[in-house]
């Protein structure tokens, strides 16, 4: 058997992935997740994708290895069961793997979708060759992954590995969590727009307002890199504090975990050398007992397709 596939189960969309001999996608579907129709809807959902993706493909069940899945939330990896999700209506203790058995006879493992960044990283990303390394995704929150020895690090509970609630202010604004000061409450896509935002009501000139047609409610990340690229001093002022508490996030995880590898991923990470900059200038000048020098930081290199290659990386690892 030489074909898994690998599932990122999103909010919005869920996108499944085949790969042969591991390395190649040799196809892909996505479809609509529907997160408010139910449970059991998003599951006969899942299982209708599996079944386009392999009927595409001419492949049968029975030369697939099994399937991987990406899941957003606190869950267990050995029962299969989501403890909570915050992007599906309901699910609270739902047997996910469970269920999708009723409809695929295949094996089915499931993990964060941030671990799932971090498996992919590790095996086909940034953290290629690397035995220890740590993801942080910027995105519509902040989310994290730790691979150590070699293996996925979740903790006593599969908890481990939240990042984005390490703790860069203790004065900084409250976190969805109910912290203050988390490295979310500074460096998630909302955050980077109020940032920019009040920014621009303190009388900062830039070339953003133009960009939004004077309603700074439209501000968005990407908006605030593309000003950046065109020399706005306003918006590199902005990325310039951001990737800073990204930096003490970074330095505590090298004095802490001592990781070959720090990848920042995510949709944020598109500001590229905007917010790589300040964060390496941050590592290198709070990077000190374990050396700055010890660890890499990079861009992840997957883009979207991080999380569709843990998953796969998933089943590799159960093998």
């Amino acid at each position: 058997m030489s074909y898994i596939i690998g599932i990122d189960l999103g909010g919005t969309n869920m996108v499944a992935a085949l790969t042969y001999k591991n390395e190649t996608i040799i196809a892909r579907e996505k479809t609509e997740t529907m997160a408010d129709s139910g449970f059991a809807n998003v599951v006969r959902r899942l299982a209708e994708l599996v079944q386009r993706l392999m009927d595409g493909a001419g492949v049968s069940c029975r030369q697939v290895e099994g399937i991987g899945i990406g899941v957003p939330g606190y869950l267990n990896m050995m029962s299969g069961v989501v403890h909570f999700s915050p992007n599906f209506t309901g699910w609270t203790e739902v047997p996910l793997v469970d269920e999708l058995h009723k409809h695929i006879s295949l094996p089915v493992y499931i993990v964060n979708d941030v671990n799932a960044h971090a498996l992919g990283e590790y095996r086909f990303g940034a953290g290629r060759g690397a035995e220890h390394i740590a993801v942080l995704a910027l995105g519509t929150g902040v989310g994290g992954g730790l691979i150590l020895d070699g293996r996925l690090y979740a903790g006593s509970t599969e908890g481990g590995g939240e990042l984005g609630h390490i703790v860069v202010d203790p004065d900084g604004p409250r976190c969805e969590c109910g912290c203050y000061g988390c490295l979310e409450a500074f460096a998630k896509a909302q955050a980077i727009a109020d940032r920019t935002a009040m920014k621009l009501q303190q009388g900062k000139r830039s070339l953003i307002p133009g960009m939004v047609d004077g309603d700074i409610r439209s501000i968005t990340p990407a908006v605030v890199a593309q000003a950046a690229e065109a020399g706005d001093q306003t918006a590199i002022e902005v990325w310039d504090e951001v990737g800073m508490y990204v930096g003490i996030a970074a330095a505590g995880l090298i004095q802490a975990l001592s990781p070959q590898v720090i990848v920042i991923g995510g949709g944020i990470a598109g500001a590229g050398r905007f917010l790589m900059d300040p964060i390496r200038r941050t590592v290198e000048t709070r990077a000190l007992l374990v050396p700055a020098s010890t660890c890499r930081l990079e861009l992840s290199p997957l883009g979207d397709d991080a999380g569709l290659l843990g998953a796969i990386s998933l089943v590799i690892e159960k093998r």
